[in-house]
């Protein structure tokens, strides 16, 4: 998945691009990956290096002139957090 933060003229809005279909039986676990823009089964150093990547691109603070690009900013960065506390807690069990 693909992650966009734009001013539309009114509103800023987050446009995700959704990649390949995960491979069958891949589950939950699946969406994570996209979220963070990674391949299904990428390592926990890729997942790191992604999310540190993603959070200095659109973090909040970054947006913090324009309240709606802040808005969305603050629920992209809720969502990529989510994603990546998930995904480290699944590939440190391994």
């Amino acid at each position: 998945m693909k992650v966009e933060l734009y001013d539309s003229g009114y509103q800023a809005v987050a446009k995700l691009t959704i990649g390949p279909l995960p491979p069958p039986g891949a589950g939950w676990i699946a969406q994570y990956y996209a979220n963070l823009e990674l391949p299904y089964g990428a390592s926990l150093d890729d997942v790191r290096r992604n999310y540190r990547e993603m959070m200095r691109k659109y973090h909040p603070d970054k947006h913090a002139g324009n309240p709606e690009r802040h808005k969305a900013a603050t629920e992209l960065a809720t969502s990529l957090t989510n994603a990546y506390r998930i995904l480290v807690d699944h590939l440190s069990k391994r």
